[in-house]
């Protein structure tokens, strides 16, 4: 499901869908910082990919260009591996990069998720937000966009501001939790291989 590269990327930092473990979103999945620690110390092995995960695969290029379709949006994949200048663990590789907005200048990160319920009275979970919020941060981009389609029947549109001090918060997390990985690794020197 995915490359030797991208596998190898995983544990050189901390990624967008390492963030909403670290602030602690994903516990009722047993999934918490200290999971995480376990994992990209290569002491929890790698978990296979699950059907959920294979149609996400599967599904995402056709929910981006179905959103390039639409009156004023030019979107495309993003190819790159984007890293926050001066802390190279930081990364993150957002589903899309958008060109063109009908109401919007700039440049936007495009975060494309398939779900079986959105609530339009919620907004988008707290867990895709902070995965988004993450992605503007390190490209530095104007805006960000979620795109959630519920249920393979209807896709909802959502638009995120950069916020600089929620980005800040999530980088003094991730930077105290790569810290411990690498001390963990020195002390321990031995390379992680969950290949």
């Amino acid at each position: 499901m995915i490359s030797e590269a991208q596998r190898a990327l995983r544990f050189s930092g901390v990624g967008s869908s390492d963030i909403p473990i670290l602030a602690g979103l994903l516990t009722k999945y047993g999934k918490d910082a200290e999971w995480l620690f376990g994992y990209k110390t290569g002491q929890i092995p790698e978990e296979p990919p699950t059907e959920q995960m294979a149609w996400g695969v599967t599904l995402e290029p056709i929910i981006r260009v179905k959103i390039g379709f639409m009156d004023g949006w030019a979107v495309e994949p993003d190819e790159e591996t984007h890293h926050l200048i001066g802390r190279e663990w930081a990364y993150c590789h957002p589903d899309g990069v958008i060109n063109h907005h009908p109401t919007r200048s700039g440049r936007g990160v495009l975060e494309i998720k398939n779900s079986r319920f959105y609530s339009e009275a919620k907004g988008p979970t707290d867990y895709h937000l902070t995965q988004l919020h993450w992605q503007i941060g390190i490209t530095r981009a104007d805006y960000g966009v979620l795109a959630v389609l519920e249920a393979g029947q209807k896709l909802h549109i959502i638009e995120v501001e950069p916020d600089v001090e929620i980005f800040e918060r999530l980088v003094e997390m991730a930077r105290a939790f790569w810290d411990r990985v690498e001390e963990y690794r020195a002390n321990n020197n031995k390379e992680v291989n969950n290949g």
